[in-house]
């Protein structure tokens, strides 16, 4: 009977292979779209915003009131109705690169859990990585080189965070990890009682 339950795929996404060490590293690198990504000030005199921005979405404070606005439509604003334009264009651009490869790097976290596959939880930290590194692009292209210039300023504190999850997972040895010997946990107690 346990030969049919491991391998019924409606159970199989309960197969407790979030025992292990990699728990950290999966629930981790699934939440970095959560990360904050950045702090900045944008605009000068009367008509200076301050915000923080996550990939999805940023919160800005500005004398006209607060707003949310979500990564969608700063893309939205580019690609059909060309309210920005030039480096902050390809800033906006940059930055839904670099969600869309975090979404990816979610997608194949969720595929290796329910497959218990190593590779596709490596190629979810490879994306992780260049999803950083994306996202320290668009920041460079808006704020400038040193991330200070004449649109503002901005700090960016979940880049790192982001950047570092990405390494742990390609630098972590997963094939240890997995678990692939008999049911246990949760599976174990189901098919055979206490």
């Amino acid at each position: 009977m346990s030969d049919t339950l491991n391998s019924d795929p409606r159970v199989r996404f309960w197969y407790p292979a979030m025992t292990k060490p990699r728990n950290l590293l999966f629930i981790l690198t699934s939440l970095a779209l959560l990360v904050p990504v950045n702090i900045y000030s944008t605009g000068t005199g009367a008509w200076t915003a301050y915000g923080i921005q996550w990939g999805l979405v940023r919160y800005q404070h500005a004398v006209i009131g607060d707003h949310q606005v979500s990564f969608s439509t700063d893309l939205y604003s580019v690609l059909s109705q060309g309210i920005a334009s030039g480096s902050d264009a390809f800033a906006v651009l940059v930055w839904g690169g670099a969600v869309l490869l975090l979404i990816a790097a979610l997608i194949l976290n969720a595929v290796a859990l329910w497959q218990r596959e190593d590779s596709y939880v490596k190629r979810a930290a490879g994306l992780t990585v260049v999803a950083g590194l994306f996202f320290l692009i668009a920041d460079i292209v808006r704020f400038g080189l040193f991330l200070h210039g004449g649109t503002g300023w901005c700090l960016p504190i979940g880049i790192p965070t982001i950047l570092l999850l990405g390494i742990w997972g390609l630098r972590t040895d997963l094939g240890a990890t997995i678990p692939r010997g008999p049911e246990t946990g949760l599976l174990r107690y189901l098919t055979q009682g206490r």
